[in-house]
């Protein structure tokens, strides 16, 4: 099941993108419900939108969701946040479509920037997609194990890091 809708304070982003079956979910944000399938855990795309998107980066466990549920994601945040997320050593999918979005100032220009990637891959096939999936199985799998193997150390690494200044 594809992505379709693409929503910012409980809207649809300037008609560009159709809302589809799940417009009322009861998914919490920290939650990822594994074992049974939802619009959530099988959509191809995930749009990551952070609580502060305009001009701070600042990832919460949104961004971790599709990176543990092997799938690709555009984020809705400040520019230059997929630059940051990489300097963790996240890949992203440049590969796949074009991710200028994330160097884009104007905040409404970054967001049709998004609505377009939505619907570039809302206009595939599922047999496209199929494919779009098997080139991107390296990238889904390096964030996945990442995530767990490296994450936590370079978190508690930067934690000491941030204590000792004080």
């Amino acid at each position: 099941m594809l992505f379709r809708s693409f929503f910012l304070y409980g809207l649809v982003y300037k008609g560009k993108i159709s809302p589809y079956s799940f417009d009322c979910h009861s998914n919490h944000s920290a939650e990822i419900c594994v074992d049974k399938l939802t619009p959530w855990n099988t959509s191809f795309l995930h749009i990551v939108t952070e609580t502060v998107w305009q001009d701070k980066i600042h990832f919460t466990e949104k961004v971790f969701k599709p990176i543990v549920l092997h799938q690709p994601f555009v984020v809705a945040q400040a520019p230059n946040s997929l630059e940051y997320l990489r300097s963790y050593g996240f890949r992203t999918f440049d590969h796949w479509w074009d991710e200028s979005y994330d160097q884009i100032l104007d905040s409404n220009k970054r967001l049709d920037a998004i609505a377009d990637i939505i619907n570039y891959i809302g206009n595939k096939s599922l047999e496209e997609l199929e494919v779009l999936r098997m080139e991107m199985a390296d990238v889904l799998e390096h964030n996945f194990r990442h995530f767990y193997e490296n994450i936590p150390a370079i978190c508690l690494d930067e934690l000491e890091k941030n204590i000792k200044l004080l």
